[in-house]
Formats: structure tokens, C-alpha cells, sequence
């Protein structure tokens, strides 16, 4: 018997799949406009005109013309819903109302959902606040108070709380006493911005509230909406998750099940980001794929008829998705699996492109700002290498004869068998989509997870059972107790050998690393190079070709990092000095003329995490991989409880530190000295009149403390650093006060010019003699907005310009030659 060899998988031409074309199209007006790229008053004649000409010239049979006016009409459809969605908002709309600052307000409002609780982050010694759970709800604003009057407003809120704010349900209407601003804007170069994050959901503003008494209840809305009642459905969905999971594992349930990922704290999020497994537990198709398959096997075994399968089928899921708050995702699986159904119903050919940019079309329509969410893009593109493998994935090589030894083998051994061809295919799945979406997981989280390869196929049996007995509670917790609690307790079982294998791998060495991405050029040009070798018929290669191209571009990424010195070398007649904006605490990075990195100091009051984030966008954006010497000031938490995240993230040379670091035995400094322990870091003790040789262009001298310290405070011992380089000098004295401020103020005086203002700008560190001892140029105070006035007032005056991060953001200091020029994040970004 004559058996053909296997032909290459080249899926249909795109011309031939003409939603695709139409949801190309789409995209690319959602993009110029986001981009403004053409002003917005020309959409509405540019969807018109083509229109017109199109009927025109369809009436004399010129097709192709007329079709491609069609997508002309298209991307001004998409440009111009975009712009209405993103840019326009009435004229009483509640983010009209509100400014960078807090400010106190009294308005009524109508509720949207009821509270969420967001749990408290768990004990961690290197938290300066203890800080108890969140309660987070939105509501729909009505009037605002303006004196005694009250004046009609508009728009979506969201509602945070310290405090319980008990018995608010959805439809109820509610006068709120709070503070309300608007999202913060990002302090420091690739920081995350919250506001774009806000504004795809239209919201433009948040409301604090203190505690319950702030909330009076005036009512009940005279009609109910469908917002108001798919909130009464999640609420029942909670209360069954509340009666039947472990208390454990429920915050992990209700993200996996309802789709509520902010109860999941840090702890337990974060091993699931670092082993590439964040997917599993968010609601997508994988969900819904789960319900179809159960119904699939019903009518397989003959409990549902066919046709009723393919009738209930695409209700239930449309109606999960719209439960599940209608997430991209769910909503692309769901029209997929609708699709699907009603083709099969009617014996109908269907075609998976097309019924994909019929998904993501609607998602568009639903809303066109999730074309630039990272959780729509990751799950189109894994779909999208589904699809155009799904020949190969599923190509069965045995030859004739094998498949028949195979069958006349025994049941046992056939199972067997079965299950590996399963576990092959899926672990081949994972490392196909994972090659795909590599170049964008990188770009948005700095995070390559080889483990994923591994952890996928092993984790799936967990997954299901997971969602098949959660499922079970949400379905039959309410009407049958006993098949609740036994659905709940496997559930439950489930999620924690789950957490368990994840935090397992988390902790082990070199299951994942940090790196800067690639520039974002790059990254397009990734995906644009993948899209015409595999869709478009002219550029359409063999399968050694395409590995070959991708192959080359792949090591061109590589070659164009930030951190790659050949494309940037140093410059050795220039040295970057940047104060990082983190609220109340320090960082401040030195970018050295010969390429050396140097940090002095990295924590913020409050919780690590804001820290971290925000000094590790700096970093990535620079392009700084490697810090080659990490100095600390003294034993404060808002000055090092950052550091043990940036060692994950950061190879370091060297730490330097005084004497009196670890003078004290606090779980926070036990936590720092087993995390540089860990990563085999040297740490080295340093005193007053030592030169630290780090870099031959910059001379770091030590001014203080001396070897035998100054009295028992931290703050009188901090390590006051002087940086000296192309004939400028910079001082950076952390949080000294008396009695070590006297004991470096009796010293022969400095003329610098740059100095931080010791301990946040206080008036404890004498500002006016140590201005005076260091004569600067320019005055940098780090610190929180709330001292931010008082403590600028302090240093004003003879000739000192002062600059607040708390106000300015991130400040950077060039020194280029014999000049200094000095910037401010928010008032001039640079690159």
C-alpha cells in the first residue's frame, strides 16, 4: 500500500475569509484614533463617502472597488466608535469634577454591585503599615452637592473602603460622603498608568470612604436594569462559594469561577504569574470550552438528543459569559461555541477564521479599548496558532498497519495509550503558544516561565476537576445541600494541591527570570513577520524558511534590548543621576559614564510591593539589568524593604552598608540578610573617609557614619554618600539626624551641587545649616505628598532650586561635561 507523505498545513488565503479582512480593518481605526494619528471630525465623512460611492459602484458591477471602499467604511467605523467611547463624555459627567488632589465631596449615587471584599495582604515583616481588607463596589452617580444645592451628574465610580460597608446591593440608591480624585499619573518612566486601565471601563475617577457611616441609604430605584440583576446573580454565586469552599481556597475559587481575581491576594497571585500559569485560573475559554464538553459527552452517551444539545449549548454559555462580566475572553470563546453550534444546526460548512473575527468584532463593538488589553491580545493570538495548527496538532502519523495492531490490543493498554496521546498533544499545545505569545508576555511583564511547558499539561486534571465540582456548587449548592458540600470539598481538595505545586516551583531557582523586553517596534514586527508568512498567499514560505526567519528576528530581539550595550555604548562624558518617585522612602539610581549601575537605598512607607514596581519599570525602561554596587543607608523600612524583590528581579555586585545595619535583630532585617544570603551576594561594611572603587570615573566617598557609630538611633547613623564625577559632586545623607548631623556638620564644609534632603525634607535634620554647610545647587527632597509644602519652604532661599518627587515625580540629573541639567518626569519625560 502506497502511503503519501504529509503536505505542509497552508491555511486558506485571507483574501477568501472576508470577515477577517473587515475585522483588520475595524482594528486599524481603533489604533489611528487611540494614537490620533488623523483628526476625529473626519471620521463621520470617511465612513459616509465610501458608502456612497460603494453603492454607486455596485450598481455598475465593479466589485473589487466597491468591495474595498467597504473597508474604507470600515476603519472609519471602528476610528469613530472608539473615539466615542474613549474621548466623548457628557457635560455633566462626575470626571469633570475632580483633580490630581482628593478632595471631599457628598453625592448620591446609585449602586451598581455590591461590595466586594479584597483581602488584607498577609503578615510581612517589610509592610511599614498594617493595613486590614479592602471592600470595593461601583455605582452609577447622580447629583453631586455644591453648597446647599445639589447640581445632576454623571458617570461611573468606583467606591473604596477600609472599612465594612455591609447590606448595599445592586439598584439601591445611596448618599456618600468620601474623597474623590482622579487616577493618579504615573510618577516614573514605564510605570504602569492607571488611568488608561480606568478609562476602558469609562470610569475617571474614584471616591474613599472612611467607614459605613458614610454611606446613607435613601431608597431603592424605581426600575431594575440588567446590570443590577446579573449583580444579584453573582451575588447568590459568592454566597454558594462562601457556604461550601474552604475558606482557603474560596478567594481562589471566586477567580476561577466568577471571575472576581481581586480577592486573590499577592501571596497567593504571584506564584501563578511567575510559573506561567496566571491563564488557569482566569475565566476564559477554557471555561467555556469545559461547559461544551460536558454536554458534547451527554449527547455522545445519549442523554441530550443532538439538536437539543445544539440549542441549550449556546444559552448557557452566552449566559456564563454575560455572568462572568462579559471579560473578552469569555465573551470570544462563547461567540465561538455559539457559532459553532448554529452552523452544525443548520449543516452548515464553518470556517474558524472567520468565526474568529466574528468574536472579535463583537468584543470591539462591546468595547473597542480591549483591542489594547493585554488579556484580549494573549487570547486571540493563542486561538489564532490553535487554528492554523490544528492539522498538525491533530495529524495522526501511524501507518495502517500500526493502527490496527494497536486496536487489537488489549483495553487497558489501548487507555494507556490514549492518555499519552493526549499528554503529547497537549504538552506539544502548550509550547506552540507559548512560542507565539512569548515576544508579548515579555513585553508587558518582564517574565519568561520555561516552566509552563511542563506545569500546563500536569495542572489540567486539577483545573478540571476544579471547575467540574465548582460548577456543581454553583448549580446545585442552593437545591440539593449534600451534593453541594461533596462538590465543595473536592473543589476545595482541588485548588490546594493547585497552590501547592505552584508555590512549590515558585520557590525553586531558575523556574523563571526577569529581563526588559524587547522594543515595541520589534514586537509588532514579530507578529506582523508570523502573520504574512503563515496567512498571506505572496509571502507564504516553507516550514524551514519560517522557522529560519523567525529564528533571525528572534536573535534580533535579543540584540535590540534596552540592556544591549552594543547598540547604546556608554557614554563617558555623561552621568545619570535619577531620584525614583516611591512616596515616603528613597531610591536613587546612578548611571556611571563607563556603564556602571549604582542604587543608594530602595523601600516606601507602606507595603514593598509600590516600591518594587515602580523602581523595576525604571530600571526596564533604562535598559539596566545589573546593579553593580546596591548601597543602604540604615535600618529604616521605607529605605531597603524593597530590596528583596528587585534581588528576584536584578543581578547585583555588591551591597554596602555601615556597621550598624544589622545592629538589630528585627524579622525585617532577617528577611533582608537571608535574601542577599540566598543569591550569594557579597556584603561588605563601610565607614566615614573610605573610597568604595566601583567605577574609574566616579569616586564614591564615605562622609559618614564612623566605625564605631553615633548613639543607638538609625537615623544618626545613616551612611552619608558623596558621588564625585566630571568635576561635580553629588550627596546623598538618607535620614540623618542629631546627634550624627553635628558630627558631619563639624567638618570641613562641602560645595555641592546636587544634595537629597536628609530624612524626606524634615525640619529634625536642621535644614538650614546643613544647606548652608553643603552650599547645592539644586535641593531634591523624596518624600510623600503630604509633607511635600512644608518641607520645600525649608530649603527656599539663597539661590537653591528645589524639586519634590512627591510633586515633580521622578528627577534625573545629567551631568554632561562641565553643565547639569535637571528634569522632571511629570513636567519634561524624556526617553
Amino acid at each position: 500500500m502506497e502511503v503519501r507523505p504529509r503536505q505542509d498545513f497552508c491555511g486558506p488565503p485571507v483574501l477568501s475569509q472576508p470577515l477577517v479582512l473587515v475585522l483588520l480593518a475595524v482594528a486599524s481605526g481603533v489604533v489611528i484614533d487611540r494614537y490620533r494619528l488623523v483628526p476625529p471630525t473626519i471620521w463621520p465623512l470617511l465612513a459616509a463617502c465610501p458608502l456612497v460611492l460603494w453603492w454607486y459602484l455596485s450598481r455598475q458591477k465593479c466589485w473589487q472597488v466597491s468591495s474595498s471602499l467597504l473597508l474604507v467604511a470600515a476603519v472609519a467605523w471602528g476610528g469613530g466608535w472608539h473615539h466615542l467611547h474613549w474621548r466623548q463624555y457628557p457635560a455633566d459627567h462626575i470626571g469633570r469634577y475632580t483633580q490630581a488632589r482628593p478632595q471631599p465631596v457628598c453625592i448620591e449615587v446609585l449602586a451598581r454591585s455590591m461590595p466586594l471584599k479584597i483581602p488584607a495582604p498577609l503578615h510581612n515583616p517589610l509592610n511599614t503599615i498594617t493595613t486590614g481588607p479592602q471592600f470595593v463596589f461601583e455605582v452609577e452617580a447622580q447629583r453631586i452637592r455644591n453648597g446647599r444645592s445639589w447640581i445632576a451628574t454623571s458617570g461611573i465610580i468606583k467606591i473604596r473602603s477600609g472599612q465594612p460597608i455591609n447590606n448595599v446591593i445592586a439598584g439601591e440608591i445611596l448618599r456618600i460622603y468620601g474623597q474623590l480624585r482622579a487616577p493618579p499619573r504615573p510618577k516614573n518612566p514605564g510605570q504602569h498608568d492607571l488611568r488608561l486601565v480606568e478609562r476602558q471601563h469609562r470610569r475617571l475617577c474614584s471616591l474613599y470612604v472612611a467607614n459605613s457611616a458614610c454611606v446613607q441609604k435613601l431608597g431603592f430605584a424605581k426600575r431594575m436594569t440588567w446590570t443590577m440583576i446579573l449583580d444579584r446573580v453573582r451575588s447568590r454565586g459568592h454566597l454558594r462559594l462562601r457556604e461550601y469552599i474552604n475558606p482557603q481556597q474560596r478567594p481562589l475559587a471566586t477567580a476561577l469561577l466568577l471571575g472576581s481575581r481581586a480577592t486573590l491576594s499577592e501571596r497567593e497571585r504571584l506564584p501563578f504569574l511567575t510559573t506561567g500559569t496566571a491563564h488557569l485560573i482566569a475565566i476564559s475559554g477554557l471555561h467555556v470550552g469545559f461547559l461544551t464538553g460536558s454536554f458534547w459527552i451527554c449527547n455522545r452517551i445519549g442523554i441530550l438528543p443532538r439538536r437539543l444539545a445544539l440549542c441549550i449549548v449556546p444559552l448557557l454559555v452566552m449566559g456564563y459569559a454575560v455572568v462572568a462580566e462579559a471579560r473578552p475572553s469569555v465573551v470570544r470563546a462563547a461567540l465561538l461555541v455559539t457559532v459553532f453550534c448554529l452552523a452544525r444546526f443548520n449543516g452548515r460548512p464553518l470556517t474558524s477564521a472567520n468565526a474568529l473575527a466574528f468574536a472579535g468584532l463583537c468584543v470591539l463593538l462591546l468595547n473597542p479599548a480591549s483591542l489594547f488589553q493585554v488579556g484580549t491580545q494573549l487570547s486571540f493570538l493563542a486561538v489564532l496558532t490553535l487554528i492554523y495548527m490544528a492539522p498538525t496538532l491533530l495529524a495522526d502519523h501511524r501507518s495502517p498497519l500500526t493502527k490496527l495492531s494497536h486496536q487489537t490490543q488489549s483495553w487497558p493498554r489501548q487507555l494507556l495509550r490514549h492518555f499519552q496521546w493526549v499528554m503529547y498533544r497537549t504538552a506539544l499545545t502548550s509550547l506552540l503558544i507559548w512560542l507565539v505569545c512569548l515576544p508579548l508576555v515579555v513585553h508587558y511583564f518582564h517574565l519568561v516561565a520555561p516552566t509552563t511547558l511542563v506545569l500546563t499539561p500536569l495542572l489540567w486534571p486539577l483545573i478540571s476537576l476544579a471547575l467540574l465540582n465548582g460548577f456543581g456548587v454553583l448549580a446545585c449548592g442552593g437545591t440539593v445541600p449534600f451534593l453541594g458540600i461533596f462538590c465543595g470539598q473536592l473543589c476545595s481538595a482541588s485548588l490546594l494541591c493547585l497552590t501547592t505545586v505552584t508555590r512549590y516551583l515558585h520557590d525553586l531557582p531558575g523556574t523563571h527570570f526577569w529581563t526588559d523586553a524587547p522594543p515595541l517596534w520589534w514586537t509588532w514586527s514579530f507578529y506582523l513577520l508570523l502573520a504574512g508568512t503563515t496567512l498571506v498567499p505572496v509571502l507564504k514560505c516553507g516550514r524551514w524558511q519560517k522557522y529560519g526567519l523567525l529564528t533571525i528576528w528572534a536573535i534580533v530581539g535579543i540584540g535590540v534590548r534596552p540592556s544591549a550595550n552594543w547598540l547604546s555604548p556608554p557614554n563617558e562624558s555623561q552621568l545619570v543621576c535619577t531620584f525614583i518617585s516611591v512616596g515616603h522612602g528613597t531610591c536613587v539610581i546612578i548611571e556611571c559614564p563607563d556603564g556602571k549601575n549604582l542604587m543608594y537605598d530602595a523601600g516606601c512607607l507602606g507595603t514593598p510591593r509600590h516600591a518594587s514596581r515602580a523602581i523595576s519599570a525604571f530600571l526596564w525602561s533604562q535598559g539596566i539589568t545589573r546593579l553593580d554596587a546596591v548601597f543602604l543607608s540604615h535600618a529604616d523600612l521605607d529605605h531597603f524593604n524593597a530590596i528583596p524583590a528587585l534581588l528576584e528581579r536584578f543581578n547585583v555586585g555588591a551591597i554596602y552598608m555601615s556597621s550598624m545595619m544589622f545592629h538589630k535583630n528585627s524579622p525585617a532585617l532577617r528577611l533582608l540578610r537571608h535574601a542577599i544570603r540566598n543569591r550569594t551576594i557579597p556584603l561588605q561594611t563601610i565607614a566615614a573617609t573610605r573610597k568604595v572603587h566601583i567605577s574609574p570615573s566616579v569616586v564614591v566617598t564615605i562622609l559618614h557614619p564612623p566605625p564605631e557609630g553615633t548613639g543607638e538611633s538609625d537615623n544618626a547613623n545613616s551612611l552619608v554618600v558623596m558621588l564625585e564625577a566630571l568635576g561635580r559632586r553629588i550627596l546623598l545623607p538618607g535620614d540623618l539626624e542629631s546627634p550624627g548631623l553635628e558630627v558631619l556638620l563639624e567638618k570641613k564644609a562641602l560645595d555641592c551641587d546636587i544634595i537629597m534632603a536628609p530624612h524626606h525634607g524634615s525640619t529634625h535634620s536642621d535644614p538650614r545649616s546643613f544647606q548652608a554647610w553643603t552650599n547645592p545647587e539644586w535641593v531634591v527632597i523624596s518624600g510623600g505628598s503630604g509633607e511635600a509644602g512644608m518641607a520645600k519652604q525649608a530649603y527656599l532661599g539663597q539661590g537653591t532650586r528645589v524639586l519634590h518627587t512627591a510633586e515633580s515625580g521622578a528627577i534625573r540629573v545629567d551631568i554632561k561635561g562641565n553643565q547639569i541639567e535637571v528634569r522632571s518626569w511629570l513636567d519634561a519625560p524624556w526617553k
